[in-house]
């Protein structure tokens, strides 16, 4: 039988957030709030492997609405402190005064979508999550672990790993990581230090990437002068740059972990 008593802290992590008051937000407010909901996520992934009849997409829904807004708001967080560490003269251009515009519209959209979100319902969500996590056995919880390793070994053995390839790596190992966590709490043995890298490699590449595809796509270029936009066009190609840097060090760090051997997770 599972213990609920982690489930329960992932909870209360999200309605904690939830409750603060709207100029209580910080960065860090929106990053812990879908962390939270990527460890609640890993666990509705454990429990769908064990019961294939739980409306996983169903009992996730009001959570993932939050998730999804949140996420909106990070990436452009994400973008403006690439953006800085990459680019500092980046303050000149168009698009910083346009920044806080977007981000204000996001975090209003946020509140809102929050405003209208029923607490009780979550709870009903969290309660019908926690009840079958309950039933769950120590077996069950190994066969799980066992069959998301040799999901992510296929994907680790096809190199050069293809960009599709890429994202799905990152969840897997992003869900068996949380979960691992969650089944082995007291186990001492340390994870594969090359995995660990890949994985920050992993999150590194992907915010290179949507940073670069998020400029591109949200900015108002018709309002920018020539110059301006010249500017904005050379930093999106310097967080592509950046992106690719991370990908060949990601199919670099692949290869370490020999595919041929058995790979440790």
């Amino acid at each position: 039988m599972s213990d609920t008593r982690y489930i329960k802290k992932q909870y209360r992590e999200i309605i904690r957030i939830l409750h603060l008051p709207k100029d209580a937000y910080t960065e860090e407010s929106f990053h812990e709030l879908r962390v939270a909901i990527k460890k609640l996520s890993a666990l509705a992934d454990l429990i769908q492997y064990c019961d294939k009849n739980f409306p996983t997409k169903k009992t996730l829904a009001p959570f993932r609405k939050l998730f999804r807004q949140a996420g909106k708001i990070r990436e452009w967080q994400i973008a403006e402190n690439l953006l800085k560490a990459t680019t500092p003269e980046h303050s000149t251009t168009v698009w910083q005064q346009e920044y806080p515009l977007i981000v204000l519209q996001e975090k209003n959209s946020y509140f809102t979508l929050l405003s209208r979100t029923d607490l009780r319902k979550l709870k009903k969500k969290y309660r019908k999550m926690a009840d079958t996590l309950e039933q769950i056995s120590a077996k069950q919880e190994m066969q799980y672990l066992s069959w998301k390793t040799k999901k992510i070994r296929r994907i680790i053995r096809s190199m050069p790993v293809p960009v599709a390839g890429l994202h799905a790596l990152r969840k897997a190992l992003k869900t068996y990581h949380y979960n691992k966590k969650y089944i082995l709490p007291d186990k001492r043995k340390q994870p594969n230090k090359e995995l660990i890298r890949l994985m920050e490699l992993l999150g590194q590449w992907h915010d290179y990437m949507a940073s670069a595809a998020l400029l591109q796509n949200s900015c108002s270029w018709q309002e920018y002068s020539p110059a301006e936009a010249a500017q904005l066009s050379q930093i999106i190609l310097q967080l592509q740059h950046k992106s690719e840097q991370e990908r060949e060090l990601m199919n670099e760090s692949i290869k370490k972990l020999n595919p041929k051997e058995k790979i440790t997770l």
